[in-house]
């Protein structure tokens, strides 16, 4: 009984059950930077997002470990995000990056805090360093064409990189509502509506994809 069950549980996406186990050891998490690391997994995947910043904070207080280190600040990066305290978020990746980790997740990370911050070219930046590194990142396409066009900045580079993403998850609302929004962007409102009404038929429950057909309704009459 303990850590080894508990990490088998993990595995298994027994999340509280992984946690059950761990809470078990006779080490104190404190002292013990591994079992800090396995039950801030747990704890953000119960979405207990203030636990989890305890325990994955430890590690990066004592662990030597350059591995759990770079999972930590990603996990704790994406806590910060999900709770819109998009500057910790950003503070987490920019470490990594000093750290001598560079990934297209990592960049796409940055890019997307830097949009919710309102950071417009760096979050550009940022996208382009992620398809840099890997050209299929579909995310960053995404996401990319989507600010080129939400912003007006390129509609042709737009949609080069929203069609690319279309083309390889065709079922995909965002990418789907990115590709309408950025037809609407060229005033080609018949293709927009089209690909926006797919959307919204996949997530009805999508406000961005409701307001880009309200949008769009407005010039079809």
């Amino acid at each position: 009984m303990g850590r080894e069950e508990g990490m088998i549980a993990y595995g298994e996406g027994r999340f509280q059950d992984a946690l059950d186990q761990f809470l078990l050891e006779d080490m104190d998490p404190a002292d013990d930077v591994e079992l800090s690391y396995f039950m801030g997994l747990c704890y953000t995947r119960l979405d207990d997002y203030d636990t989890a910043q305890l325990y994955l904070n430890r590690v990066l207080e004592a662990d030597y470990n350059l591995i759990r280190i770079y999972q930590s600040r990603m996990i704790l990066s994406y806590i910060y995000a999900m709770t819109e305290r998009f500057e910790s978020a950003r503070y987490q990746l920019e470490q990594i990056i000093r750290e001598g980790f560079e990934s297209p997740q990592v960049f796409a990370s940055l890019g997307y805090n830097c949009w919710a911050l309102g950071q417009t070219e760096e979050a550009v930046e940022f996208y382009r360093k992620a398809i840099e590194i890997d050209s299929e990142n579909v995310t960053s396409l995404n996401s990319l064409g989507y600010i080129l066009a939400d912003e007006n900045i390129n509609l042709r580079e737009a949609m080069t990189h929203c069609r690319r993403a279309v083309e390889v998850n065709p079922e995909n609302s965002n990418y789907l509502d990115s590709l309408g929004w950025t037809y609407y962007r060229m005033g080609n409102y018949k293709l927009a509506y089209q690909y926006l009404k797919k959307a919204g038929s996949l997530d009805r429950e999508n406000s961005a994809v409701k307001q880009h057909l309200a949008a769009v309704e407005k010039h079809l009459g």
